[in-house]
């Protein structure tokens, strides 16, 4: 019997990147435009993740301001109560006008 001589290292390593190069040969590659709208659609969905992330923070603080947490705080804590007031209202706008922000970017995006 003849007994099969191993190849060289460096043989079977060139031979390996050669294989690897036919193989990457034989990839349908995407073309820049389906990457640049791949890209856009991703950015879009961070953006919305991150404005329906910033709206629910938002809504949570206002709810908080509805319980009168911040005034119970106030009391604990010696802060005058008009001004807790002043930023609860504040607060609540800024959620009521977040929400309407957000939910307009959804029909948007949906539509």
């Amino acid at each position: 019997m003849a007994e099969k001589k191993k190849m060289n290292v460096f043989k079977r390593f060139f031979k390996y990147i050669r294989e690897c190069f036919g193989e990457l040969k034989k990839i349908t590659w995407p073309t820049f435009g389906t990457t640049t709208k791949n890209f856009a659609i991703v950015l879009l969905v961070i953006l919305i993740a991150g404005v329906f992330i910033f709206a629910l923070d938002q809504g949570l603080y206002a709810l908080l301001g509805l319980i009168n947490i911040e005034s119970n705080l106030s009391s604990a804590l010696n802060v005058n109560p008009v001004t807790t007031q002043a930023v609860t209202e504040a607060v609540t706008q800024v959620a009521t006008t977040v929400s309407e922000a957000v939910t307009t970017v959804a029909t948007t995006v949906a539509g």
